[in-house]
């Protein structure tokens, strides 16, 4: 049994598998025109001739083209033996390898021990790398707590210069409609949390009221954001002076507006970077007429830029930012969320304050 079928035996030993390779011993082939299937048969046919050869004690060969003249074996009890070894499950194309698959490894017993050993060992690192190790975790958790953290922000005030209609949703993102002008000015005022923040984090989102339920009005869904600014104000600002003009102000997609504080309090740096801004003594001096002191945005991030115009810088995000309105960031057409991050040039902030992000819409 073990020599016929010994890995089919529960939990076969390494004996029992080794046993079992008897049925395996037979002419292989792998010359050029051969044919699969043809050589599938061969192999089976010399498996069961070989099986009731050595264990038989038969001739069961001879029935492989009719019944057997002298023997009690019928040319269909022979395929009867072939179905048992008719389940090859290795190529018919052995490559004339030595060692064709499937093979099982056979140490010695002094590679047996030493697999052992290695064993052992694998399974004692193993251990130790998922088990608990303090300097990494402490060093994790505050390093973790260095990372900036987003809040959104929530709006108190809302105007549009063109008098777009708005709503402001659970998650405090702002959804458009209404009055759908070419070009338009949005202001978002909205009470500044208390701490020092290093950036603000624009997101255009997709609904399912806008053209193609992408993330924009316009007839294709894209929009070009032509201008970006931020600024912030003391406490009890009206809405007269927070707003471009007496109507109703509408993000032109629907938008979510966040701000990250600067964990370190120090001030984040970037290339762009040319001048260094004290935005705390700016705002001493406020004027009574216009108590909005803008702070200086000096790099953009985006997670997807459209390429316009000729060298296909037209639409980048960078472009936002450098106080041109024939450029600007352009979120594409395509039915994604998009976000830019937009860098200040120093932690800014001020107990009980406000601040006002102001968007253009202006490109032609």
């Amino acid at each position: 049994i073990e020599q016929l079928a010994g890995d089919l035996l529960p939990e076969p030993t390494l004996e029992q598998l080794i046993a079992t390779g008897f049925n395996r011993c037979h002419v292989t082939t792998s010359e050029g025109g051969s044919i699969d299937e043809e050589y599938y048969v061969q192999y089976a046919i010399d498996r069961a001739d070989t099986t009731s050869t050595v264990w038989m004690g038969l001739t069961v060969g001879c029935a492989q083209c009719h019944d057997h003249k002298y023997d009690p074996i019928t040319q269909k009890e022979f395929y009867q033996l072939y179905a048992y070894f008719n389940n090859i499950t290795e190529k018919a194309m052995d490559g004339n390898r030595k060692d064709s698959p499937p093979v099982v490894k056979l140490p010695t017993p002094e590679q047996e021990a030493e697999l052992a050993a290695f064993d052992e060992q694998i399974a004692e690192l193993d251990a130790q790398t998922k088990a608990p190790i303090p300097e990494v975790d402490a060093t994790q958790i505050a390093w973790e707590n260095r990372m900036p953290r987003w809040t959104t922000l929530k709006p108190t005030s809302l105007y549009s210069k063109g008098g777009a209609t708005l709503e402001v949703l659970e998650d405090n993102s702002i959804l458009a409609s209404g009055t759908n002008p070419e070009q338009e000015i949005y202001e978002v005022v909205a009470e500044l949390p208390p701490g020092k923040w290093s950036a603000v984090r624009l997101e255009g989102l997709t609904h399912e009221s806008f053209p193609k339920g992408g993330v924009g009005r316009s007839a294709n869904s894209n929009v070009v954001l032509t201008d970006f600014a931020v600024f912030i104000a003391p406490a009890a600002v009206s809405p007269q002076q927070s707003a471009v003009s007496d109507q109703e102000l509408v993000i032109e997609d629907e938008a979510s507006v966040t701000v990250t504080q600067d964990t370190d309090d120090q001030r984040p740096t970037t290339d762009d970077q040319s001048t260094e801004t004290d935005v705390e003594s700016e705002t001493t001096d406020v004027n009574p007429e216009d108590p909005w002191t803008r702070i200086p945005v000096v790099h953009a991030w985006a997670d997807h830029e459209q390429a316009l115009g000729e060298d296909g810088l037209e639409g980048v995000v960078a472009n936002a930012i450098d106080d041109k309105p024939e450029t600007g960031w352009a979120l594409d057409r395509r039915i994604e969320n998009r976000q830019a991050i937009f860098l200040v040039a120093a932690p800014f902030g001020m107990e009980g304050g406000s601040v006002k992000i102001r968007l253009k819409h202006e490109y032609d």
